[in-house]
């Protein structure tokens, strides 16, 4: 960005790495290497947790067809998830159940939960 000068405030993730870069606190390719280890990262979580919520979906049919029958009925929008109640409540279930960062202290779960309005077994 042509108007963009070192000390504005910064409008994307990469002014603040050119700001150290024009510091001399950076090369080039520290910021190349940075923005690609950030979004191999994000494709594979991203990737992980669709995968484990549909393989959490076909564990559980019940919920599968609910999920399916509100997402039928309803029509929402993808840019605002949060007039569906239920598909948050299956993202967040599957963040619950299939972790991305694996805790060293394993857990169960010994009684109903709710989440989002919504009671999971």
């Amino acid at each position: 960005n042509k108007n963009w000068q070192v000390g504005d405030e910064s409008p994307s993730l990469i002014a603040p790495l050119e700001t150290d870069r024009q510091k001399g606190l950076l090369k080039y390719w520290d910021i190349v290497h940075t923005l690609q280890a950030m979004i191999l990262a994000g494709a594979d979580t991203t990737a992980t947790s669709t995968a484990s919520c549909m393989r959490q979906l076909a564990m559980n049919p019940p919920v599968q067809e609910k999920l399916y029958n509100v997402l039928n009925a309803q029509d929402f929008r993808a840019d605002s998830l949060t007039d569906c109640h239920y598909l948050m409540a299956v993202i967040y279930e599957t963040y619950r159940m299939c972790p991305m960062v694996w805790r060293s202290l394993f857990h169960v779960v010994t009684e109903d939960m709710q989440i989002e309005g919504e009671i999971f077994l």
